[in-house]
């Protein structure tokens, strides 16, 4: 093989490993920037007021303060983003299968709401919850379920209107469904794995390798943590207003994590380079020196 190919070759692997690193990272992180964008946005707000219009109703005594973090509670509890994902998985299904959207059940979701935030209210308002009233504040929020599925309905509606009205939002749907499956997160794998072997092979030096690799890993990692996210806080702006009707700032902190993770390993990885590089190094000079010594001895005598 010539050193012209070879250098082909490594160049197309560094490229594969460079995509498939950060689709990975996309594939692992775009579900769920997707679900905290309308949870937090669109119904956090609209489950907690509800909620606290229950509580207040249940326990006219407690305080600002005491209200005030309860609410603070229930916005972060899971279950909002659970309601979330179901709904988003459904309408993704829809528009995969070209079906008419139909809003999934979250019965269970709203007792899970309940069950979860009741340590949260006596926590926070110093009261115990008896089983009757636990009843009580279920039925109460399940008579208002309407009210949450309803934002859920017209933020999907949205998005499910739009793509059928556009195909490139179709297409763009659609990606989003593909990159979301294991399928897409384990081909990331396989690709990046056989790009590193491959480097390994065409190179020879696996001191040489893994110097290269390091700064590979590392220039994906700082491109995750702070250019893409940069660059894409504009267009996911631009993305919700077009898919959602309204201007949504998207967060791409868990975008970030994955850009550190990889710089972490990109650091540890040239650690190891500099590790073996100093022990080659001196294996060679204290191979050199043997030489000297054994042509010096063989002079005297």
């Amino acid at each position: 093989m010539s050193n012209t190919v070879k250098k082909v070759l490594i160049i197309v692997l560094e490229v594969i490993l460079l995509l498939s690193l950060g689709c990975f990272a996309i594939g692992c992180t775009a579900k769920e920037m997707v679900v905290n964008v309308i949870a937090n946005e669109a119904l956090d707000d609209t489950v907690a007021y509800r909620v606290m219009d229950i509580v207040f109703e249940e326990f006219p005594d407690a305080n600002i303060n005491q209200l005030g973090n309860v609410q603070e509670a229930i916005t972060k509890n899971p279950a909002i983003k659970e309601i979330t994902s179901k709904y988003i998985d459904e309408m993704c299904r829809a528009i995969a299968e070209n079906e008419v959207f139909d809003s999934p059940d979250i019965d269970v979701e709203i007792m899970q709401l309940v069950d979860e935030n009741m340590e949260a209210i006596e926590n926070n308002i110093g009261v115990q919850i008896s089983q009757s009233q636990r009843n009580e504040i279920y039925e109460k929020l399940n008579e208002q379920k309407t009210e949450i599925e309803g934002t859920l309905q017209q933020v999907t509606y949205n998005m499910v209107s739009s793509s059928y009205q556009s195909n490139i939002r179709s297409v763009l749907i659609k990606v989003f469904l593909i990159i979301d499956t294991l399928y897409f997160k384990l081909s990331c794998i396989i690709l990046a794995v056989l790009s590193i072997l491959g480097l390994f092979y065409l190179k020879k030096s696996t001191v040489k390798t893994l110097l290269q690799l390091s700064i590979t890993v590392i220039v994906v990692g700082f491109s995750l943590a702070f250019i893409f996210p940069t660059i894409f806080e504009r267009l996911g702006m631009n993305f919700t207003n077009k898919f959602l009707g309204r201007t949504l700032i998207v967060d791409f902190s868990l975008f970030k994590k994955f850009g550190y993770v990889y710089c972490i390993v990109g650091i540890i990885l040239c650690l190891l380079y500099l590790i073996l590089k100093k022990k080659f190094t001196g294996a060679d000079a204290s191979h050199t020196i043997s030489k000297d010594e054994e042509s010096n001895i063989n002079s005297f005598s």
